[in-house]
């Protein structure tokens, strides 16, 4: 029996352990990067890192460097001797950088120089010298020689200096084709070939060793790494290959167990790379494949590492790339980079249905909530080794309270779970329930009333219950009877034992007697710097040092500190860009830091610096965007998020770790937006005059793994203050003047936590002739003798002039007294004289001007031609015509004889004299045009005046210029007047030919002396100067916007 017994826990055991390793799995965070992003190209052949932390990359379509922040590509000359197409690169000496190209050869870049004097390309020298091999796959320099190979090369080693190519002859039978050359720590190059396998090659002596398994046909090693004292390659057929350099022998084969290829290439592994932060081979593998090597626990697993490669389209990495911190990936999908730092919180517990959305502690167990059960978890998370369901309550809150987990539901009170009877019931009511079964709960908090046990109960839409555990009993305590609303989104207790509201929209209530039940309610005010941040108040935490702390509506956190007589409101504001808002839950971690969920994402708040760690998605710590997160949970040092996929969990320890020195790099300078940047190599920039616009961008490799970093940069000489940076980082300076300034930039974080280290670079512009200092001095010296000799001269002249003053001042003192009264009186003479000459000429010219208008009135052309109208209606015996019109002739002339007496007549006598005018002319040119007349009633009641034989002129000259030459059309003249506030307005509008149309003759007719419009105005002008002050005016409107009508004139008079 107790055999049976073993077997059983030793099944269970195996179950178990079995269960983990299948349950548990690894995720991965990758930024990936493509054109999209900057990249000249998405075919990535090649990265390397230079001293500064730059990205050196090669691409389909030319070289490029990334700081972190942005892409920079670099120009190539366009000739035939370069190509775009570019493949292995390597980080050289003396600022270059070496890279082998598929059809171009060798080709160098120099950094430290112009764009068109940075490019060097060499050729590698096949058959003793005397062919020329362009098609290369590999470089490295080590020990300022160049070492590269390609298609049947062997190995080539270029001097730089010299340019000197001498040939290695690896196989002494064959021209060997290398496919990749890499540097071990000890100076030793290892040699990857297509048909040789692989060579080790000390430089210094020249010994090599040969490594060969000896393969028909293809037997290429198509990357190589190290790892301590062993050398790990990719061989053809033997996927991974390790092999001990001092035993110079190959110890294991097939460390992948992938098998062999098929067609050529297809199951092969295409470069390896040794990650030192992990202790682990990377293996890329020919068919899109990431596979890592553990070399402690000799394990393999694949890595997902192409989740942004769409899905169905052909892969291939092309490189692995190890650098301090992580690995970059080099695909014909883009650059891939994986970070230690972005992979804090990587443990997947993957759950297909239903997913854990809470975990509560009870006693020293773990427990689970699910949509659907809830349940006792293993220690480990891994397992859940109990489930009951829930009765698809709709959960809002959860706590534990000792064996008892209390659910908060949105519609259904409270439910308790007993985790000793595994039993769910509804919370057991005694009397009056005061609606508790149908209520929107929220928190349920223990206390201690008079000795009695008894749960605080938080809803939205009722108030507050007091719910007594030994009599089952509810109170609801609400508007009727002191509290100031119903809506209580949570509960708090202060360190005191206090019991805090948080209410929707009215602030936060204070309990201050729990006995006679009496509240303090607190509420945002805008003039004190002290009271609650929002009238909204979502969350309530006393943390482990008994500090008090609440979120609002508000960005930040507030803190509540209690002071004889005086409640404090402290707010911490979020100095990050965007701050995040509406956290509805705080928790406390071990490290004393309050972790804050809000509505758009969580966040860290350390209570000591008072900064706020905003935690984004797929940057280390919160899990990626596939993922959808419910919520976290704390298990000592472990942090646990639940997810729609299951939970993710890992250690905390180097959560919101700080480093302490990050040094930024300058990555680009411009002059009037032309690259520069191989200025920034020799340590100072030199600028002419005409280069005084300048800028300089900006970043810091560890950009790349922390989007929170921000930059500030002076310009000493120009800049008082630090400036902080946009998101460009980018440092523009404009019309600087000749001088010595040092450019000086640093990096922190959101919070203001600045590193250490500073970069700094002077800065010179040279100035220009007449800046120097020699100049200068020598201007101030000339223009101080100048002024010298001025001076002297001055004071000699002065003092003769002093001399002939004081003689002629003695005569001209005794005649300008006897000058003056003469002076005096005759100037006082002439100004009379002149009013009275201005004067009588002003009168002269007004009656000149209303004796010309007075005389246009009665030309004789107009008369002659008015009597023989007369005289023909009499020939025609139509007698009552002819009456008709001299009684119209009789009374006008009368109109104008009776006007002519008076400077200013009523409006209705003027509008009489023009209407008389026109049923003349109608009579003259035989019914030609018609007319009308429309007069403001006010103006003829009030008996307005207005300036005599005003309007009749300018209706003269509409009948003559206007109506007399229409061929088409009828004639049609408006006048009107009307009142315009404090102004008289005379409008005469007409359709004729217009200004512009009208017939230009040489006939001396009577119109070429007629007053007219220059009559008009000019005694406007008179009349204003004397009379109607600036105000009178005529204007002219010769395209009116009223329709049939093709001239406008307004005459404007002040009342």
């Amino acid at each position: 029996m107790a055999n049976v017994k073993l077997l059983i826990r030793l099944f269970v055991f195996v179950m178990f352990t079995l269960s983990r390793g299948l349950a548990q799995e690894r995720i991965y965070n990758f930024l990936h990067f493509t054109s999209r992003e900057g990249l000249p190209s998405d075919k990535v052949r090649d990265a390397a890192v230079d001293e500064k932390g730059l990205v050196w990359i090669t691409t389909g379509k030319g070289l490029c460097y990334f700081d972190g922040n942005t892409f920079f590509p670099v120009s190539f000359t366009q000739n035939s001797d370069f190509s775009y197409d570019l493949g292995n690169l390597s980080i050289g000496s003396n600022n270059k950088i070496w890279v082998a190209s598929y059809n171009r050869g060798l080709i160098s870049y120099d950094r430290s120089k112009p764009q068109h004097e940075a490019w060097t390309s060499y050729s590698a020298k096949a058959a003793y010298g005397d062919v020329e091999k362009h098609e290369l796959y590999a470089v490295h320099e080590s020990g300022g020689k160049v070492f590269f190979g390609g298609q049947e090369t062997d190995l080539q080693i270029l001097d730089p200096v010299s340019g000197r190519i001498s040939v290695v002859k690896l196989a002494p039978a064959a021209y060997v084709t290398i496919f990749r050359i890499q540097e071990d720590q000890h100076g030793i190059l290892w040699i990857g070939t297509r048909y040789h396998g692989l060579f080790s090659y000390e430089p210094n002596s020249g010994k090599t060793v040969h490594y060969d398994l000896s393969n028909k046909g293809e037997n290429a090693v198509t990357g190589i790494c190290r790892a301590g004292e062993q050398v790990f390659a990719a061989y053809y057929n033997h996927d991974l290959i390790r092999l001990l350099p001092q035993k110079k022998r190959i110890e294991q084969r097939n460390i992948l167990s992938i098998g062999r290829n098929v067609a050529h290439y297809d199951n092969n592994i295409a470069d390896v790379s040794f990650f030192s932060e992990e202790n682990k081979i990377l293996a890329a593998h020919s068919g899109g494949k990431l596979y890592s090597y553990d070399l402690y626990h000799k394990e393999v697993v694949e890595i997902p590492w192409n989740r942004a490669v769409p899905e169905g389209s052909a892969v291939k990495i092309n490189r692995i790339v190890s650098i301090q911190g992580g690995y970059f990936i080099c695909s014909d999908h883009g650059l891939f980079y994986y970070s230690k730092k972005l992979n804090l919180i990587k443990d997947l517990i993957r759950t297909k249905t239903d997913p854990i959305q809470h975990i509560l502690k009870v006693g020293d167990k773990k427990w689970y909530v699910s949509k659907a059960q809830i349940g006792e978890l293993s220690p480990d998370f891994q397992l859940r080794l109990s489930a009951f369901s829930l009765n698809n309550l709709k959960i809002s809150q959860l706590v534990a309270i000792g064996i008892y987990i209390y659910i908060s539901t949105v519609d259904s009170g409270i439910y308790v779970f007993d985790t000793m009877r595994k039993e769910l019931r509804a919370l057991k009511i005694v009397g009056n329930s005061f609606g508790l079964e149908r209520a929107d709960c929220n928190s349920v908090i223990w206390d201690s009333v008079k000795g009695r046990d008894i749960l605080w109960i938080g809803s939205w839409n009722s108030g507050l219950y007091q719910y007594d555990l030994s009599t089952n009993r509810v109170v609801l305590y609400n508007k009727e009877n002191g509290l100031i609303d119903h809506k209580v989104i949570t509960l708090g207790k202060d360190s005191s034992g206090s019991l805090w509201l948080g209410m929707d929209g009215f602030g936060a209530v204070k309990v201050v007697d729990k006995v006679n039940m009496k509240f303090i309610n607190f509420k945002h005010q805008r003039q004190s710097g002290e009271s609650l941040a929002a009238n909204t108040v979502f969350s309530f935490l006393l943390d482990i040092d008994r500090h008090f702390w609440y979120s609002s509506s508000q960005q930040g956190i507030g803190m509540i500190v209690e002071q004889p007589g005086k409640t404090r409101f402290l707010q911490a504001n979020d100095r990050n860009r965007f701050p995040l808002f509406y956290a509805h839950t705080l928790k406390n971690d071990i490290k004393g830091r309050i972790w804050m969920n809000t509505r758009d994402g969580v966040m860290i708040f350390d209570p000591t610096s008072k900064t706020f760690l905003q935690l984004g998605a797929g940057q280390g710590i919160f899990p990626p965007e596939r993922f959808s997160t419910h919520s976290f949970y704390f298990d000592s040092d472990v942090l646990v998020w639940m997810t729609d996929k299951g939970l993710i969990k890992g250690p905390m320890a180097e959560i919101g770790n700080k480093t302490e020195n990050m040094p930024p790099v300058i990555s680009a300078f411009r002059i009037l937006n032309r690259d520069n940047t191989y200025r920034l190599v020799n340590g100072k920039i030199a600028l002419q005059p005409d280069e005084n616009t300048f800028s300089f961008q900006f970043a810091v490799p560890g950009q790349l793994a922390d989007k929170t970093l921000r930059f500030s940069y002076k310009l000493e000489g120009v800049d008082r203050e630090w400036i902080d940076s946009d998101a460009i980082q980018q440092a523009v300076y404009s019309n600087i003047a000749g001088g010595d300034y040092r450019f000086v930039l640093r990096v922190g974080d959101q919070d203001g936590n600045w590193s250490k280290a500073q970069l700094g670079i002077p800065v010179s512009v040279k100035l220009l002739w007449y800046q120097g200092l020699w100049f200068k001095i020598g201007l101030v010296s000339f223009v101080f003798l100048a002024v010298v000799l001025i001076l002297i001269y001055r004071l000699a002249h002065q003092a003769k002039i002093n001399r002939m003053q004081q003689e002629f001042s003695l005569t001209l003192q005794h005649e300008l007294k006897q000058n003056e009264c003469k002076i005096r009186e005759q100037s006082e003479i002439l100004e009379m004289e002149k009013e009275k000459k201005l004067a009588s000429e002003f009168r002269q010219q007004l009656y000149e001007s209303e004796l010309k208008a007075i005389r246009s009135q009665m030309n004789p052309h107009f008369i002659f031609n008015i009597l023989n109208s007369i005289e023909a209606y009499v020939v025609e015996n139509d007698a009552v015509q002819a009456s008709k019109l001299i009684q119209k002739f009789a009374t006008l002339s009368r109109v104008v004889l009776e006007n002519s007496q008076f400077s200013k007549v009523t409006i209705a006598s003027e509008l009489q004299l023009v209407k008389l005018y026109l049923d003349l002319e109608q009579e003259r040119f035989d019914h030609i045009f018609t007319y009308s007349i429309q007069s403001d009633e006010r103006l003829i009641k009030s008996n307005k005046k207005i300036p005599s034989m005003l309007i009749q002129p300018i209706v003269e000259n509409a009948v003559h210029h206007g109506m007399r030459h229409l061929h088409d059309k009828k004639g049609k003249i408006l006048i009107r007047t009307a009142l315009k506030g404090k102004e008289i307005r005379i409008e005469i509008l007409d359709n004729g030919v217009g200004f512009d149309q009208f017939p230009k003759t040489g006939n001396n007719n009577f119109k070429s002396t007629s007053f007219g419009l220059k009559g008009v105005q000019e005694r406007l002008r008179m009349l204003s100067s004397d009379e109607l002050a600036e105000s009178a005016s005529l204007t002219i409107d010769k395209k009116p916007d009223e329709e049939d009508f093709t001239v406008r004139i307004t005459i404007t008079l002040p009342l």
